[in-house]
């Protein structure tokens, strides 16, 4: 049952994931897309898997995403913890063909999104799970995103 629910949610949040490359890049305008709050840091539990480096790595491909992708919307936290990562991450890395893959968790608030978002205006987000995959240690990859 939970992999039915899984897949549907995959597939479900397929759509918004054309947008999401994977590569991070300083050529973001700082009004074209989503806000980190002042302040923000990435919170991470110590890893048996990953490195900080690689665990770094992950989380600046997702802010780079949000930051291009997430118009009118503040992430106010983005956690990575190792249990809830290695809990799932066999599955998520056989479903994208890859070696390896991490997962966080990320709150953000939302304003104003835009016409075209999915997105409720004046809510906040909690629990929204971001799944990077990659392989032979090569850079990471938004597989998914959504509410978990």
């Amino acid at each position: 049952m939970k992999s039915i629910a899984t897949l549907f949610l995959a597939g479900l949040l397929a759509l918004s994931l054309a947008a999401c490359g994977g590569q991070p890049s300083s050529d973001v305008p700082a009004d074209s897309g989503g806000q980190l709050a002042e302040g923000f840091q990435l919170e991470s539990t110590q890893s048996d898997t990953y490195t900080e480096k690689d665990i770094q790595a992950a989380a600046d491909v997702i802010t780079q995403c949000f930051q291009e992708n997430f118009p009118g919307c503040t992430m106010t936290s983005l956690q990575y913890m190792d249990a809830l990562s290695a809990d799932g991450a066999p599955e998520w890395a056989a479903q994208y063909d890859a070696d390896q893959a991490i997962v966080f968790q990320s709150s953000f608030t939302v304003e104003d999104p835009g016409e075209d978002s999915t997105l409720n205006p004046h809510s906040t987000y909690s629990n929204w799970q971001w799944i990077l995959v990659r392989s032979d240690g090569g850079d990471w990859t938004i597989g998914t995103h959504g509410q978990g």
